[in-house]
């Protein structure tokens, strides 16, 4: 059940402010502003919940899975939303891990340590590696060609073509990246000090 809520003027500008900047980030996630943005199951006519101005809609779905996708990408866009204010956003489509990986390359150290260094380089490229091979395009070459681009130019997975990413609204998290690089350090570590491994063997 959505809540009526006062806010005082100061407090409703900042608000809207917000929502603007919401409707900006998720975008791609969800349409473009304007749209409906569906918050839950409800029962009944449609709820506005506003003070001045719409904020939110809530409206019934018939189909619960289809409730329960809904659901989970607003709640994925929120807290996309929310890691993007705490750290910002970098280009998508791996170009964030690749230009760091490229920065790595000058990076000199000995024996044992240039062999981990190595292996993240490569780790870094392998999510645009994959990323252009399930579009249907060659991995290798998306690397080499983006490797050969400055800032945030990037493969588009969905138009097959080379532009800014950031323009394109392909974006992604800082703090996604950055924890995703370090949860898979971490999973490493465990891998090279554990004594026994399940998994499935490739077919």
């Amino acid at each position: 059940m959505a809540r009526q809520i006062t806010y005082g003027e100061e407090s409703r500008e900042a608000l809207l402010r917000g929502i603007d900047s919401l409707a900006n980030a998720v975008k791609v996630t969800l349409g473009p502003k304007g749209r409906n943005v569906i918050l839950g199951k409800t029962f009944g006519a449609p709820t506005i919940t506003k003070d001045g101005v719409t904020v939110a809609r809530e409206i019934t779905l018939k189909d619960p899975i289809e409730m329960k996708e809904k659901k989970a990408r607003v709640e994925d866009a929120m807290h996309a939303t929310k890691a993007a204010v705490e750290e910002g956003i970098v280009a998508g489509g791996g170009v964030a891990l690749l230009r760091a990986s490229m920065t790595l390359a000058t990076l000199t150290v000995d024996g044992d340590e240039q062999i981990g260094v190595n292996i993240i380089r490569r780790a870094s490229q392998e999510p645009m590696r994959w990323i252009a091979t399930n579009a249907g395009a060659e991995g290798a070459v998306v690397v080499e060609n983006v490797r050969e681009m400055r800032d945030d130019a990037g493969f588009n997975a969905q138009t097959g073509q080379y532009e800014n990413l950031v323009h394109a609204g392909i974006i992604d998290p800082t703090k996604v990246v950055r924890s995703a690089l370090q949860n898979a350090a971490s999973v490493a570590s465990l891998l090279l000090t554990t004594e026994a491994v399940v998994s499935q063997l490739a077919s």
